[in-house]
């Protein structure tokens, strides 16, 4: 089975000094009932203390888990890595976790809801030095399975 969603999505850095929101979309297939790989694709406005505003996007790989036996409602959790670009923002990579839940409204069309903590860096052997340093993302929007 496949799903496509699109939302509407925002967040903010730790200190909430640099938010932004824009337009996600993704893409999944189930492996299984419970496990889905997705690729997530943003678009980005971003209004950062002391800058400009500026455009950005991010393109993130993840893997979730879904709790099948809720009836109508189907939670997640998961983990994500990608990366984050954009025309004024410094090109990074993201590793992150991520919950959310899914309510069905008919047997394949659903509305969705997902919080995301994503931690940057530019090299590998800096992903663990950067977890204080990620950001907070929230997406909400419409989905269904094919």
């Amino acid at each position: 089975m496949r799903e496509v969603t699109f939302g509407g999505s925002g967040g903010s850095n730790r200190s909430l000094s640099d938010s932004f929101g824009g337009f996600a979309a993704s893409y999944g297939m189930y492996f299984n009932n419970e496990w889905q790989g997705v690729l997530r694709q943003s678009l980005n406005y971003h209004n950062p203390a002391g800058a400009g505003t500026t455009w950005g996007g991010s393109t993130r790989l993840a893997a979730d888990y879904h709790f099948t036996n809720l009836g109508l409602t189907m939670p997640f959790v998961g983990a994500s890595f990608g990366r984050i670009y954009g025309s004024s923002l410094r090109d990074t990579w993201s590793a992150g976790l991520e919950a959310g839940v899914k309510y069905y409204l008919q047997r394949k069309f659903f509305v969705f809801g997902m919080a995301e903590y994503n931690w940057l860096f530019e090299r590998a052997r800096r992903v663990d030095n950067n977890f204080g340093s990620g950001q907070f993302i929230f997406t909400t929007g419409l989905g269904f399975n094919f």
